[in-house]
């Protein structure tokens, strides 16, 4: 019997089984895996299972649905994926997206954590691998198959899991791996260097508790991965005097640092080495970093090295104690930054003297936000933690005053503030609200009740 798809265009066919894939249902970031499938399209686990289907159906559709059945592999047993691939180069030339999730990292298993015993194939494949890269003293043990790994790859970290299987996927476009108890210092190992031309977003984070992530690992990722457009670190640690020399990243137009202890020095090596950044994302860690990086700190190295920025994220943490020295009691200006459209600040960025849970602020300059934002800004988020929004009055009704004249872009302000019910709060908040909207810039007001 034909099949209902024999009369359709090939290229049709293409499109309706793209609702079907991960991948090409989020086009932009990293393929949603969580949400993916919250429609009436059902779960995310039954369209894999309908792509598979669909691929049994007849020749014409199989041809069709195989790239997408394996843009984004969802399996727990990865190294099944990986004998595939191996026998199947050209099935490997369809994976885009390999992500750390539910999914993709070891099957259930036993309370010693160690795994059933891995395919003879994928066993043999990149104990070759190890051995061609390893030195003398390492060849030594990587032959020694008495070792657990050897015929039962201990598990350790998700990363490991996905570096083998990026090294069977040339033209992944998207890597998010998370690296577990070991610290595993190195990622994209078993990739040579420019193996991976169309990876664009890398994702690294770490699931334990330790020493954080060194900045180090960029210079393998950029390496293997020249071409990469987008960056991001969960909890990074680094002092200038471990870090490496890091190839440029011409291409890098998006980073985001979260829970990061760097120093400025670190900070600005870093920047230089990305002359065309666009996004830059940084969450302070909380106290008790070894390294730290005050506000002041990064608004001199944005301002001198990250002329290109379009959009910037700070989060500082409120009980950090360097935002309260007294050489750093105000946020230099970000007018230096002359393409920046989109803001997000915490309290911590701007009060003087930092946190009002660490220095009582009664008043702030109505000036405060006049003189901090460039004109070339469209949206302005401000977190306000901790702050009575009477203290924020005067400096949101300067700038809206001034928008006019020096802020002719502005688009949409975004507050979150403390409601403290004190009298006349309510009486601000329209106030501000309605000198935003007669300037006809969207004005949100999110209370925080604590």
């Amino acid at each position: 019997m034909a099949s209902p798809f024999d009369r359709l265009p090939v290229e049709l066919v293409d499109e309706i089984f793209e609702w079907l894939c991960p991948f090409c249902a989020t086009p932009v970031g990293f393929a949603n895996v969580k949400d993916w499938g919250s429609n009436t399209f059902g779960s995310k686990y039954d369209k894999a299972d309908a792509l598979l289907q669909l691929t049994r159906t007849c020749k014409l559709v199989n041809a069709v649905a195989t790239p997408h059945l394996y843009h984004h592999p969802m399996t727990s047993r990865w190294w099944l994926l990986a004998r595939t691939l191996l026998a199947r180069p050209d099935l490997g030339l369809h994976v885009r997206s390999l992500l750390d999730n539910d999914k993709l990292r070891h099957r259930p298993i036993a309370e010693n954590t160690v795994l059933a015993p891995f395919p003879t194939e994928v066993q043999s494949h990149f104990a070759d691998s190890a051995l061609a890269r390893a030195t003398e003293e390492e060849r030594h043990a990587i032959t020694d198959i008495s070792l657990p790994w050897r015929d039962r790859m201990t598990w350790s970290d998700s990363s490991e899991t996905l570096d083998m299987l990026v090294s069977l996927c040339p033209e992944v476009q998207e890597v998010k791996a998370k690296v577990g108890t070991l610290n595993t210092p190195n990622i994209l190992i078993w990739s040579p260097p420019a193996s991976l031309p169309n990876l664009r977003r890398f994702e690294l984070s770490k699931s334990s508790p330790g020493a954080g992530l060194s900045l180090n690992l960029l210079a393998q990722v950029a390496t293997t991965a020249p071409n990469l457009t987008s960056v991001a670190l969960f909890a990074v640690e680094q002092n200038a005097s471990s870090l490496q020399t890091l190839p440029a990243m011409p291409s890098l137009v998006a980073l985001a640092l979260r829970n990061a202890a760097i120093c400025s020095e670190t900070l600005r090596k870093l920047l230089a080495v990305c002359p065309n950044l666009q996004s830059f994302t940084y969450h302070g860690a909380p106290p008790g970093a070894h390294e730290r990086v005050t506000r002041t700190e990064i608004a001199h190295a944005l301002v001198g090295a990250a002329p290109n920025l379009t959009s910037l994220e700070l989060i500082l943490d409120p009980d950090d104690p360097m935002n309260l020295a007294p050489t750093d009691l105000m946020m230099p200006s970000l007018a230096g930054l002359s393409k920046l459209e989109h803001l997000t600040l915490t309290l911590d960025c701007v009060l003087p003297g930092g946190s009002s849970r660490a220095i009582p602020i009664t008043s702030l300059s109505s000036m405060l936000l006049v003189s901090l934002l460039p004109a070339s800004i469209r949206t302005l988020s401000l977190l306000w933690f901790g702050l009575y929004f009477s203290v924020a009055t005067e400096p949101l009704l300067r700038l809206a005053s001034a928008a006019p004249d020096r802020f002719r872009s502005l688009k949409s302000v975004h507050v979150s503030l403390l409601r403290n019910g004190l009298p006349g709060y309510e009486e601000k908040c329209a106030e501000v609200v309605a000198a935003f909207e007669k300037l006809g810039v969207e004005i949100l007001m999110t209370p925080l009740h604590i």
